[in-house]
């Protein structure tokens, strides 16, 4: 038998399977950040105290913005959106988070988010603002109608 024989009958799978080994054993892609899974819950914790659905009545508090259903967040305020789909830098939103000047700094008289959780905004952003389940986000719709 010849040494190239031998090679590509015993060589070249060695070769082939390694690689195979190696490729099913990458590391998953991070997933994309959501609304639902991400978003929300840091807009609930640091932003939605302020900015309302309730709070649109007082405009000097929210600054007639509401965060805490998706639709809010969407629609903006004063007919302009808060975040452009896949670009961060137009994106007011993005632009405010990450602003520095006291006058400006969300939340108001509060710490800055930490630029960890302003990144996943922008990554957010960046990767077409995905929901995820809106069925999962309670937007009051459903105490509205109970309550008299």
């Amino acid at each position: 038998m010849k040494l190239s024989s031998l090679l590509v009958a015993f060589g070249l799978p060695m070769l082939v399977c390694p690689l195979s080994q190696a490729q099913s054993q990458a590391p998953p892609k991070a997933a994309l950040p959501t609304y639902i899974q991400d978003i929300k819950p840091l807009l609930k914790e640091r932003c939605v105290v302020c900015h309302n659905r309730e709070a649109l009545k007082t405009p000097v508090i929210s600054g007639g913005l509401a965060l805490d259903t998706f639709a809010g967040l969407k629609e903006g305020t004063k007919g302009k959106p808060l975040f452009v789909q896949g670009n961060s830098a137009e994106s007011s939103l993005y632009k405010r988070l990450k602003a520095t000047s006291p006058s400006l700094l969300m939340p108001k008289g509060g710490p800055a988010l930490p630029k960890e959780q302003i990144e996943l905004f922008k990554k957010w952003i960046d990767s077409g603002a995905p929901t995820g389940d809106l069925s999962k986000e309670n937007t009051g719709a459903t105490k509205a109608a109970i309550e008299p």
